[in-house]
């Protein structure tokens, strides 16, 4: 009886050291997901690390689009960059996010998909600029670090674009003015 009791004693300690396949599972995506933001966080570019330097002159704003597509991930990345200065200057920026749920059977599936919308109606972004801008290939995907950057005050496209607001509304003004002369 004495010998068997260490037995057991093993096979149970063992029986309790050896986890469910599912634990395993899910610890080991766990893992892999560590694993993969170490990835992202190592390839960033040291001047998006840095952050945007803004002041009276400059607004600056920085933003990060990932998708599978070159060309989507770049769009994403100006997309949002352009809402932040928005956002930041008096504008609004809005962001809706729909998620739609299906299952047959015992299958699910799970399709989330976001629109941002940026109104700048408070906010001519006239003469945006992109300062640094870095496609990575990670996987399956491309991330686009961008930065984005628009002078606030000596704006020459902005100033082009009030002045011939202002010359629109003298003309007219003048118009209306000779009209009421001759009547």
């Amino acid at each position: 009886m004495t010998k068997v009791i260490p037995v057991l004693l093993a096979l149970l300690v063992s029986a309790c050291a050896s986890k469910d396949p599912l634990i395993r599972s899910a610890e080991q995506a766990k893992e892999n997901r560590a694993d993969e933001v170490a990835r992202v966080l190592k390839k960033r570019p040291n001047w998006y690390e840095k952050g945007c330097v803004q002041s009276n002159e400059i607004a600056c704003a920085m933003a990060i689009g990932e998708s599978n597509d070159i060309q989507a991930s770049e769009d994403i990345a100006l997309e949002l960059a352009k809402g932040k200065i928005c956002d930041t200057a008096g504008g609004t920026v809005d962001k809706v996010t729909k998620t739609f749920r299906t299952q047959e059977g015992t299958n699910a599936t799970v399709t989330s998909k976001t629109a941002i919308r940026s109104l700048c109606d408070k906010v001519d972004v006239s003469g945006l600029v992109i300062g640094n801008k870095e496609v990575i290939a990670l996987n399956d995907k491309f991330l686009t670090y961008i930065e984005v950057k628009i002078m606030l005050e000596g704006n020459p496209i902005r100033d082009r674009k009030e002045q011939a607001r202002l010359k629109a509304i003298n003309e007219a003004e003048g118009e209306e003015l000779l009209r009421d002369l001759d009547n």
